[in-house]
């Protein structure tokens, strides 16, 4: 997975990439069918205080200061949104509300 050139890294073919990631001696514990069935329980799940709890990362990187990435205008406008056609999650953190509308008479 950390190969460098994507032509020789594991799960990047484009036809049998997940199937060379399931089939890999490293992964032939994981009953796939109970994970994407959600039956799962993760190994570790860390303790945290608040939604913005960022105790469990190093300070080095939690001090880091923020670099955007300017985005490329161009390249927006050409994604193909049907690519996301039934996409459905909302996070609730971020979900919009609609407006407060005042009635008056």
């Amino acid at each position: 997975l950390m190969t460098k050139n994507p032509q020789k890294r594991l799960g990047c073919h484009p036809l049998d990439g997940e199937r060379e990631i399931k089939e890999h001696p490293f992964f032939r514990r994981i009953d796939w069918q109970k994970i994407e069935a959600r039956e799962v329980q993760p190994p570790f799940k860390p303790k945290i205080a608040s939604y913005h709890d960022t105790s469990n990362f190093e300070e080095e990187f939690t001090t880091e200061p923020l670099k955007f990435t300017p985005c490329d205008k161009q390249l927006i406008m050409n994604i193909d949104q049907n690519e996301f056609a039934s996409f459905s999650h909302v996070n609730t953190v971020y979900e919009i509300t609609p407006p407060v509308t005042f009635v008056t008479f």
